[in-house]
Order: structure tokens, then sequence, then C-alpha cells
């Protein structure tokens, strides 16, 4: 998803928090937004801030296997 990324966020972010999508749908696009922080076209520090928002979104928090792939991909991250 990364290669075919047209700058649009809001529609990635949208289908990253669709608690109606599949889990390895919505991973796909939490690892979408780790292959722009490594292309340089997110910061990381956004990306950051936007994984500590997803940790109290609603989506995340009643979805076990959501929770599971934000931790993993927040750790793929290393945040401090």
């Amino acid at each position: 998803m990364g290669s075919v990324y047209d700058g649009n966020l809001n529609s990635l972010k949208a289908f990253i928090e669709a608690p109606e999508l599949n889990i390895w749908s919505r991973d796909a696009g939490l690892k979408t937004l780790l292959v722009l922080v490594k292309e340089n076209i997110l910061e990381r520090d956004f990306v950051i801030n936007y994984f500590k928002e997803l940790f109290q979104h609603p989506s995340f928090i009643n979805d076990e296997d959501a929770l599971v792939q934000l931790v993993l991909v927040a750790c793929d991250l290393y945040p401090i």
C-alpha cells in the first residue's frame, strides 16, 4: 500500500480505524505508515503520536487483535 500512497492521509487513517474491516487489512494500513516513515514521506514523530492516539481509539480499545497489531508495529517503529 505504501507504493500507491497518494498523499491522502485521512483515507489511510479511516482505513486503519475502521472496525468493520478485517484485522489483516487494518494491519496492512498500520504497516504502510512504517513504510512511509522509512521512505521519508511521513515524519517519525507524527506516526508515533498517531499510534499513541490509536491506543485510546475506540476501534482499538475494544478489539484485542487490533491492539496486538498496534503493539507490534509500534515496536517496529521503536519509540523511546
